[in-house]
């Protein structure tokens, strides 16, 4: 304790509250907090705070920024997967005392990726970012234990084989109805630089990069209306087809649907970029490129899954190889097709095929999107 008597008093009175609510045994129980010292704890531990839910009761919805980690006192809750109209939709998960959910925004302002709602009469310890940074300012060491810690959980619940978040948003049924259309616009999304950013911060790091980044990505494309096909490594791919109550019977809306999800890709990945740049600079030397293109496409079996294949997959995943300012713009491309489905609605300007011949080995109809008119 400090030699001066009312600073020590202050102290004794912080670790008796500390010790007293048992909230420091919890949080020496949650894994990513597990790494802290007694002390800092303690100093975390006096700056939570209690919240009680109704049942029925929202504690946060999805596409909310994060702001609060809470962890499960007593109760329950249920985490709600959005629909395909983004509106959640089927339980994916419980969640009891001593779970916990949300701890990313402890690290990031990021959008929240799921509903989560009281089932029960419940109360949860609330740890706000502003009082985490408070803290952190103290003993900077402990968000770097944070990202640490959350990127090695992230690896371990994918070897233990824990059903991924994305799975919610692969629509076999959907998937089969786009393989009947004639014509459909697939969307194909490519870290640039993604061998290097391994190198560069490991692989633990980057596996929680990537499980934000396609979560974030298929979030986008299935609230436009388009279906996730499987995700492979950095690459993330959505079909956009023409059914009732999910576009207009009209091939252009599908393509123009498709490049509104495309241009909020390209806006998610910038944020996102420049969020995790706090982890490593490094994330500042990659780019996101996206190719769009319009034609026809059939179900096929890529190793043990299936998968869409056809031309217009093909061709998209070479449009997202593109990178005529280098490869850390994040920048979107589309086929001579989809180009003339989206009329004026778009400013562009076409690629010169010397450039796509060298790039990706063909002689290829170009043009990169430069703004919506």
């Amino acid at each position: 304790l400090k030699a001066d008597y009312t600073e020590a008093k202050t102290q004794l009175s912080l670790l008796e509250k500390a010790l007293s609510t048992g909230v420091v045994r919890v949080l020496e129980n949650i894994p990513i907090l597990s790494k802290m010292t007694l002390e800092q704890s303690i100093i975390l531990a006096n700056r939570i705070q209690v919240e009680d839910y109704r049942p029925g009761q929202i504690i946060f919805h999805m596409g909310a920024m994060g702001q609060t980690f809470y962890v499960i006192e007593a109760g329950e809750v249920e985490v709600l997967a959005p629909d395909m109209g983004g509106q959640p939709s089927g339980v994916i998960n419980r969640l009891g005392p001593g779970d916990f959910f949300g701890e990313i925004a402890l690290l990031r302002a990021i959008p929240r990726t799921a509903t989560i709602r009281a089932t029960r009469p419940t109360r949860l310890l609330a740890i706000s970012r502003e009082d985490f940074e408070n803290v952190v300012q103290k003993y900077p060491s402990i968000a770097h234990t944070l990202a640490e810690t959350s990127g090695l959980r992230l690896l371990r619940d994918r070897q233990i084989g824990r059903r991924s978040d994305l799975d919610r948003y692969y629509d076999p049924g959907y998937i089969a109805e786009l393989t009947h259309q004639t014509e459909v616009t697939v969307v194909m999304g490519d870290i640039h630089g993604s061998t290097y950013l391994t190198n560069a911060i490991g692989p633990e790091l980057m596996v929680a990069f990537l499980d934000e980044y396609l979560l974030r990505m298929s979030t986008i494309i299935v609230q436009a209306g388009g279906a996730m096909d499987k995700s492979l490594g950095d690459s993330v791919m959505g079909v956009f087809g023409n059914f009732p109550g999910r576009h207009k019977d009209s091939k252009t809306t599908s393509a123009n649907s498709a490049l509104l999800a495309a241009l909020k890709m390209r806006e998610a990945y910038r944020l996102l970029r420049d969020e995790w740049k706090r982890e490593s600079p490094e994330f500042g030397q990659t780019g996101m490129g996206i190719g769009v293109s319009t034609g026809k496409v059939k179900t096929g079996t890529v190793g043990p899954e299936a998968t869409m294949v056809g031309p217009a997959v093909n061709l998209s995943s070479k449009l997202s190889k593109l990178a005529i300012n280098g490869r850390t713009e994040s920048e979107i491309y589309t086929d001579g097709r989809t180009h003339e489905l989206i009329g004026n609605a778009y400013r562009t300007e076409p690629i010169s095929l010397d450039y796509t011949r060298k790039k990706v080995g063909v002689d290829l109809e170009a043009f990169r999107i430069v703004q919506r008119r």
